[in-house]
């Protein structure tokens, strides 16, 4: 077995029986070998097994090999190539994971209560306060809602919500009064 530090041979031809360190990033040899002893110079990384191709250098060398690319040239293209695969993955995402919920007027659903600190644990505090009515579509993904019931003093509570704050209802199943669903959406827990 040669050592490690061998300089690159460029005028070697013919049959050749030696072997040396195979650089495993590339599988390139640097002296060729006989065609039976291709077969026997494989190599083994922990992603795959496979076998050699030699590396022409000097004067047999292809021009690609040959040529000086500037790096940033380089980086440009490659960035390039991954912006476009970013956009393709986040429409693909969009399309198939990312769907907002999209509410009509009139809709009955629940918004999301803001958890009370009060040193005991938030997982028995409702998480959802309704049954809220939209009133109007706003830009943005955003939502005029109104309280189906009254407050203590005869008013109706009605704020601004984002989709994201805001979770359908359920339908009443049939059978069921208009009272019945209200009361059974106001002791609703998610």
């Amino acid at each position: 077995m040669l050592g490690d530090n061998l300089p690159i041979f460029t005028n070697v031809s013919g049959e050749c029986k030696l072997f040396t360190t195979l650089d495993l990033a590339h599988a390139y040899l640097q002296i060729p070998l006989s065609e039976q002893d291709k077969l026997k110079t494989a190599f083994i990384t922990p992603d795959e097994t496979g076998q050699f191709e030699r590396m022409t250098f000097g004067k047999l060398a292809d021009e690609d090999l040959e040529t000086w690319n500037n790096p940033r040239e380089i980086q440009e293209q490659a960035r390039g190539r991954i912006e476009e695969q970013q956009v393709k993955m986040k429409q693909r995402f969009d399309r198939k994971r990312c769907r907002t919920l999209i509410f009509d007027k009139g809709e009955i659903i629940g918004m999301r209560c803001v958890p009370k600190a009060t040193g005991q644990h938030t997982k028995t505090q409702l998480k959802y306060r309704g049954p809220f009515t939209i009133t109007e579509v706003l830009p943005s993904d955003s939502y005029r809602i109104t309280q189906l019931e009254e407050k203590d003093r005869g008013c109706y509570f009605t704020t601004t919500a984002h989709v994201s704050q805001l979770k359908p209802q359920r339908c009443e199943p049939p059978g069921l009064t208009t009272m019945t669903t209200i009361k059974i959406l106001t002791s609703y827990q998610a």
